[in-house]
């Protein structure tokens, strides 16, 4: 009784620990440009026009971002709790990374039979530069959502070959079914790993003999290609997008100007993005394999093999973008832990204080040094997150204009000149339209006597001097504000 009081408030400490890092200041920075901005300006728009089906930007189908909407539908679910914001809009991504972190929990300390292995793996992840990141659980993008369904559906897949139980298939093709509504076809990527599993454990066979296989397939179908047909349905056209910008076209040819070399994730991962615990993932491997526990050794091969085809087909991709190994996160994590649970408990059955000490501390000081530094970087990021120079540049007006949400006489009455792909602009100039603050877009050529303006790019800056007179009013962190008297 004692032990489970103690670890219900181990739990509650852990708990907490995941917590800081994933939700303070979730709403401090403006909404990034790309991504996350499409997703919020689809949010708004949804939220406004009550369209669950088609998704919109600036009052058209959305053509270019052709995921499904599950991840929007919660942006406006979220927004209309708590009203549209940073903070609000980026809740489920900070969710699904609590909900990730205590799902590896449970399923180690089950698997184990040992909390604190799943107290280490939990922690492993939240410290894991790549995943608590921008692009990964501290914005709205897909990533964090779909790495909580790759990671359900992964163990759910290990579970029943190792339990045999059909409730654990259901939930893998319920997983399934979430992440293609997530991120369309990413989450399917594992397949091959997956069936090589059940080659190599000989229980591919006695799995297409299930009839609750092909129910399951049935139900994942059922719903997935059911929302691409309804989509299609009121949007003619959607799926041909879909095969030009996902089924083919980021993989095989290079979007966006993102071309980078085949060793890309596997460099981010060692200089940054995993790096305070890269080192532990072969001992993890080597310490798994040989292990007497043949069901310890088959999560080590179920693992490894995810990790390897996950990371070949990402590396093999023509496009590549940091955030695209986020899946791969908690398999890490689960790897990276095992020595450090091996060690931990090689200290707890030490004798080396019987005679000094009443109690063993030994493991939980190792675990407090392990844990110090990766834990400090973490919270040093998420307690104050800054962008890089370059990027705080890039985001000037978007930090200007969330300013301006908060203190309306800053930026009532001004028109925005910006050349180029603008929709992180977009999100705010509706927020404070809703507002009644006015504030609207121009082009260079078209302004009035009597405009204030408000610029960022150096371009429109050097250009303004060739058409207006004006005089300057603000310089201030890269954003100029202008009042013009007359064209030249």
């Amino acid at each position: 009784m004692r032990t489970n009081i103690t670890q219900r408030t181990l739990f509650v400490v852990l708990l907490l620990l995941l917590f800081i890092p994933l939700f303070q200041h979730l709403g401090s920075l403006p909404i990034q440009t790309w991504d996350e901005a499409r997703l919020a300006v689809n949010a708004y728009e949804m939220l406004h026009n009550h369209d669950f089906i088609v998704t919109y930007h600036e009052g058209e189908p959305d053509m270019w971002n052709t995921k499904p909407p599950l991840l929007i539908w919660l942006h406006v679910l979220s927004a209309s709790i708590f009203g549209i914001s940073e903070f609000s809009l980026r809740l489920p991504s900070a969710l699904a990374a609590l909900f990730t972190c205590v799902l590896l929990f449970q399923f180690t300390r089950k698997f184990f039979d040992n909390f604190w292995m799943g107290f280490i793996t939990a922690l492993v992840l939240v410290t894991s530069a790549g995943y608590v990141s921008l692009h990964g659980t501290r914005t709205l993008d897909y990533d964090a959502l779909l790495t909580l369904f790759s990671t359900l559906a992964l163990i759910s897949i290990f579970k029943y070959t190792q339990e045999k139980q059909n409730k654990d298939l259901y939930l893998f093709f319920l997983a399934l079914t979430l992440g293609v509504l997530t991120k369309s076809v990413v989450i399917l990527i594992f397949t091959p790993a997956i069936i090589l599993f059940l080659l190599l454990q000989k229980q591919l066979l006695e799995l297409l003999k299930n009839k609750h296989l092909y129910f399951g397939i049935l139900g994942f179908l059922t719903l997935v290609l059911g929302y691409y047909g309804l989509r299609e349905l009121y949007n003619p056209g959607y799926i041909n997008a879909v095969f030009e910008n996902e089924l083919g076209g980021r993989y095989l040819a290079v979007i966006e100007e993102h071309k980078k070399g085949f060793w890309f994730y596997y460099e981010n991962l060692i200089r940054g993005r995993f790096k305070a615990w890269y080192l532990l993932i072969p001992i993890g491997c080597i310490t798994g394999f040989i292990n007497k526990d043949k069901k310890i050794v088959a999560l080590t091969l179920f693992l490894t093999l995810s990790v390897l085809v996950f990371f070949g087909v990402i590396s093999n991709s023509n496009t590549k973008l940091m955030w695209y190994d986020l899946p791969l996160y908690p398999l890490l994590a689960i790897l990276a832990s095992y020595p450090l649970f091996l060690a931990f408990q090689f200290l707890k059955s030490s004798k080396l204080t019987d005679n000094h000490l009443r109690y063993n501390i030994l493991p939980y000081i190792f675990l407090f040094f392990i844990f110090i530094t990766p834990y400090r970087s973490i919270i040093a990021f998420t307690y104050k997150p800054e962008l890089e120079e370059y990027n705080f540049q890039y985001h000037a007006l978007s930090f200007r204009l969330q300013n301006g949400l908060k203190h309306p006489e800053t930026i009532d009455n001004t028109s925005i000149v910006y050349k180029g792909y603008n929709t992180q602009l977009i999100y705010y100039v509706n927020l404070l339209r809703d507002k009644d603050i006015a504030v609207n877009f121009k082009s260079l050529d078209n302004l009035s006597p009597g405009d204030t303006v408000i610029l960022t790019q150096e371009e429109v800056d050097t250009m303004l001097p060739k058409l207006y007179n004006y005089q300057l009013l603000n310089d201030k962190d890269y954003v100029k504000t202008y009042i013009i008297h007359d064209r030249k």
